[in-house]
């Protein structure tokens, strides 16, 4: 039975339009045009940081008594929900995508290395997630963020469409309780052209 009041359905489909689509995607259409036959530097770190920071931020916003500081936790919430994310996302490669790549280049700006075992991120016109690629003889085990971030893509189109269309009153709650957690307003924000800000950060300090 829908118990959503209409007005808070509303308020986190505009959450959906003004900043995520707005600011994340937004912003990842820019970098995804950055590819390697057109450009020296495509900013594939760059666009993993925002992916993968975008899968932290939705994942604590989906997670029931979550918390903010659970980054692991909260980016295998995202990576699992509902199915959006396909089955070539094993445990065993989110775990990799979090470890190696989420904490590594958020703190060091590269991928964490293992002994034995050289990790880089690239981008491609290739199909795979990950691609095993060489230079100096040297084998390097490549994170394809071209496959993320269509993923990525496809997995907010998917929450955005369920959000819209499913009688799912708990995703709601969900996320309007962590903006409650939060201590941010939901009222619509202000926001300038030149600034980006969390949505409602500027009514919450009237």
């Amino acid at each position: 039975m829908e118990t959503t009041k209409p007005k808070d359905r509303q308020w986190v489909i505009e959450l959906f339009d003004k900043h995520i689509y707005s600011h994340i995607i937004g912003d990842l259409k820019l970098m995804d045009e950055l590819q390697p036959h057109d450009n020296q530097n495509t900013c594939a770190i760059p666009t993993a940081m925002l992916i993968l920071s975008a899968l932290d931020f939705i994942g604590f916003l989906l997670r029931k008594g979550g918390k903010k500081d659970e980054s692991e936790e909260n980016i295998k919430t995202a990576f699992t929900y509902n199915g959006y994310f396909a089955d070539s996302y094993s445990t065993e490669i989110v775990q990799d995508l979090i470890r190696i790549y989420r904490h590594g280049i958020m703190h060091n700006f590269y991928p964490i290395q293992k002994q034995g075992k050289i990790y880089g991120i690239h981008k491609s016109d290739k199909q795979s997630l990950f691609e095993m690629l060489f230079e100096d003889d040297q084998a390097i085990n490549s994170l394809n963020i071209n496959v993320l971030s269509q993923d990525f893509k496809s997995f907010i189109d998917s929450l955005y469409h369920h959000i819209n269309t499913k009688k799912d009153s708990q995703i709601i709650a969900n996320i309007i309780s962590k903006y409650s957690e939060r201590q941010i307003s939901k009222e619509s924000p202000t926001v300038t052209t030149q600034t980006t800000i969390p949505p409602g950060i500027l009514s919450s300090r009237l």
